[in-house]
């Protein structure tokens, strides 16, 4: 407990700007802990999965990857060049 007063002091200074040893009559009770349930724990897990950067990289690489197939697809068929010619005779 010392250390970490020592270390907070460099940062908790008086109105002159001198050092504050913080007391233990400053500090915060703890919280209690929150009895964890499967309905708690079920819906800090999606928060969690939803807030991860990766399965949206994974998915949107995915859709690449599916746009870029269909392309290439697309690419081996067989081309189909057409051309329409009007011609007018008057005489």
């Amino acid at each position: 407990m010392q250390q970490p007063t020592i270390d907070l002091s460099l940062f908790l200074r008086d109105e002159s700007g001198k050092l504050l040893l913080a007391a233990r009559r400053r500090m915060q009770p703890l919280p209690e802990p929150v009895k964890p349930s499967v309905t708690f724990y079920d819906a800090a897990l999606a928060r969690a999965l939803a807030a991860r950067p990766e399965f949206l990289r994974l998915s949107l690489g995915r859709e690449k990857l599916i746009i870029e197939r269909r392309l290439a697809a697309n690419e081996t068929l067989p081309a189909i060049d057409a051309q329409v010619l009007g011609n007018q005779d008057t005489g």
